[in-house]
């Protein structure tokens, strides 16, 4: 094993920083099955070297996402096909067979994969982690894959990288990508640097609300070298009222860097609608731009609140980073966590499976880099 290098930084890209993932839901994909599903989780590497192994979120053993003995699962790494649509080619750089998922370590729903041969990647350049159910029976023997889904997609899956995507091929039909899904995965590479999503779970049943002395922020604390912004992007809806929604930028103390304001017309209404699911339905990305950049200092304590007048509510919900099953800083945002105040008390990490003021939720933001 290569010495370990940093793997502190908290950027989604390099133009953009903070979670940077739009989630409603939970959202899976079966891999064989009675539509005979193979899967692809598209990314572009954003390192160059060994990729040695990946942590997953599978769903091997409950009714409707699984059957049988959840089948005999293909993981391979392969190269892009390089034409425009970006499916995989036929050339594979490693692979792992998931025989037993009863066997898989750390657990069979959030395991890591050591491959056989490790892969080699060079950065900039697009792959794939495709998974076939090679059982002998994959329709009546099959697991899926799982990660998070969106009711409302924008046009790229998520808005801040429009190559990770994952593709799905149903009865042998052309792959398709999948706009409402993301995969959850983490890949490890041998020098210790990984890449990927790390959020897991999607807290879409604890909304919180900006209205009156009510108020959502993210805190953060910047690593990494310093951060120039230029906008900040927040994943949001209307639920009454046409005020717009106050972004205020501050520093640890409260002093306020810059405060504007995004209109009620560019956010989306309908908040507190949702699906046969419970998924919400109208939640979208809004945009703040300040009217100079600002350079937030590594090291350094800052917030980004939104908030508005009592004459509207607007919703938010946080996403929760995986850092208890095995993903880590790199595949989530590790500089903050979100918090919320209800009638002008004093603000906490939000309130999810009877935990109070946890420390493991981003809002769904993003700050644009300079």
């Amino acid at each position: 094993m290569a010495s370990s290098i940093s793997t502190s930084y908290a950027q989604v890209s390099s133009q953009a920083y903070g979670s940077g993932i739009g989630a409603d839901n939970l959202g899976n994909a079966v891999v064989g099955g009675p539509f005979n599903g193979v899967v692809s989780y598209r990314f572009r590497a954003n390192h160059t070297g060994d990729l040695t192994s990946l942590n997953l979120f599978l769903i091997p053993n409950d009714g409707g996402y699984a059957a049988g003995s959840g089948g005999t699962i293909r993981v391979t790494i392969n190269r892009d096909d390089g034409t425009p649509a970006h499916n995989p080619s036929s050339t594979v750089l490693g692979s792992y067979i998931i025989s037993n998922y009863q066997n898989l370590s750390p657990s069979m729903n959030f395991p890591q994969l050591n491959f056989y041969d490790q892969a080699y990647l060079q950065e900039g350049q697009l792959y794939h982690i495709v998974f076939t159910n090679i059982d002998a029976s994959p329709a009546y023997n099959y697991m899926s894959v799982d990660g998070l889904y969106q009711s409302n997609p924008p046009s790229s899956a998520q808005p801040t990288d429009s190559d990770f995507a994952l593709l799905w091929s149903l009865l042998g039909m052309p792959w398709a990508v999948q706009m409402d899904l993301t995969p959850t995965v983490q890949l490890n590479y041998d020098d210790g640097w990984v890449q990927g999503n790390g959020y897991m779970e999607v807290w879409y049943d604890s909304p919180q609300e900006a209205s009156g002395s009510s108020a959502v922020r993210e805190v953060f604390t910047v690593s990494g070298g310093d951060k120039t912004v230029t906008s900040v992007s927040i994943r949001t809806s209307r639920a009454e009222g046409n005020d717009p929604l106050v972004v205020r930028l501050e520093d640890a103390d409260g002093t306020v860097i810059e405060e504007g304001y995004i209109a009620a017309s560019a956010i989306n209404s309908g908040g507190w609608a949702t699906d046969a699911w419970g998924s919400p339905l109208n939640y979208g990305w809004a945009t703040y731009t300040f009217s100079s950049s600002h350079t937030l200092s590594s090291g350094q304590t800052y917030h980004v609140d939104f908030e508005a007048t009592s004459t509207s509510t607007y919703l938010f919900f946080p996403i929760r980073k995986g850092s208890k099953f095995g993903f880590q800083n790199g595949s989530y945002f590790g500089d903050g966590h979100a918090e919320f105040k209800v009638n002008g008390g004093s603000w906490y990490g939000w309130t999810e499976w009877g935990q109070t003021n946890r420390m493991d939720g981003d809002l769904q933001f993003y700050f644009t880099l300079q």
